[in-house]
C-alpha cells in the first residue's frame, strides 16, 4: 500500500470515528437535533421563582460548560461560558411569580457558515435545558433570531 492508499484509510477511520461519536451523544440523549443555524438563536426560559441559592446548585450539580469543555463563571445574575467559543446566560426578570433567562452564543467560529464546534455548543444548549427543566418542568422556552453577521465564503 502506498502512502496516497494509507491517507485514505486514515481518512475513512477518522471520519467512521465521529460519526459514530455524534451517533453516540443522539442515542444518550445527551444532544437534541437542531436545525444547523441554531447558533443564531436566543432561547429564552420562563419558569417559576427560582431563587439565587436554588439557580447556583442547580448549575454547580450540572456542569454544563465542563461537558461542552468550556469554562462556566458568573453567578445567578449571569453565567458565562468560555472555550473554542463563548456563550451567555442572563437573568432578565426575577419577580415573586416567575424568573426569566435569555440564553445566546456570543462567539464562535464558523466555516461554511455554519459553527465548526456545532456538536459542542449543542451539547451546552442541551445541557442547560435540561438544567431548567429539572428546576421546573414547567419551563416554557421560547427561541428568537438574533441578527447575526456571519461571513459565508464562496469557496
Amino acid at each position: 500500500m502506498d502512502s496516497n492508499g494509507i491517507a485514505v484509510v486514515i481518512a475513512l477511520a477518522i471520519l467512521a470515528f465521529v460519526f459514530y461519536q455524534k451517533i453516540q451523544h443522539r442515542k444518550e440523549g445527551s444532544t437534541i437535533s437542531r436545525p444547523r443555524d441554531f447558533a443564531e438563536y436566543s432561547e429564552t426560559f420562563t419558569l417559576r421563582h427560582v431563587s439565587d441559592d436554588e439557580f447556583t446548585s442547580a448549575f454547580s450539580k450540572a456542569q454544563p460548560g465542563a461537558r461542552a469543555g468550556v469554562e462556566m463563571s458568573g453567578n445567578a445574575q449571569q453565567v458565562v461560558f468560555e472555550g473554542p467559543f463563548r456563550a451567555k446566560l442572563s437573568r432578565i426578570e426575577n419577580t415573586d411569580e416567575k424568573s426569566v433567562y435569555v440564553f445566546y452564543f456570543t462567539n464562535w467560529k464558523s466555516r461554511y457558515g455554519f459553527p465548526v464546534r456545532g456538536e459542542d455548543m449543542n451539547l451546552l444548549l442541551t445541557a442547560v435545558e435540561k438544567i431548567f427543566v429539572s428546576i421546573d418542568p414547567n419551563t416554557q422556552v421560547s427561541s428568537k433570531k438574533e441578527d447575526i453577521t456571519t461571513k459565508r465564503h464562496i469557496i
